[in-house]
């Protein structure tokens, strides 16, 4: 089994690194932040369409389960843009939705560690 650890490490700081800029400091780097956060969610992106080939050795349930991951993905990735559409709306300004995203990844970063193929010996006897 290929260890995705340290890539996706690295995507994850990426990525909240750049989400970070944004909700503290916009106008700091605008430009360095957004090929930070292409770099991040990118990564991130790509090494999720393979975890699963990690999670189950048997090609029909890694598909079943990768399908399962990019549906559910896909229909979770429509609920931010109204999220931070309502955030704006209450504070008027972009601040609280980078913020709020930054949390989000925070989330994301604890269930990949939780959820790690590696656990699976001590959990399933």
């Amino acid at each position: 089994m290929y260890d995705r650890d340290g890539p996706s490490a690295v995507a994850v700081v990426d990525a909240w690194m750049s989400v970070a800029g944004f909700a503290l400091a916009p106008d700091a780097a605008p430009f360095v932040f957004v090929a930070m956060t292409g770099a991040g969610l990118g990564g991130c992106f790509a090494l999720s369409m393979v975890v699963a080939l990690d999670h189950l050795s048997d090609p029909a349930q890694a598909t079943a389960l990768s399908a399962v991951m990019q549906g559910g993905g896909f229909l979770l990735a429509a609920l931010p843009p109204m999220i931070v559409s309502a955030l704006h709306d209450l504070t008027g300004n972009f601040a609280t939705g980078w913020k709020w995203h930054l949390g989000c990844i925070v989330v994301a970063a604890a269930l990949t560690v939780r959820l790690s193929p590696r656990g699976y010996a001590a959990a399933v006897p």
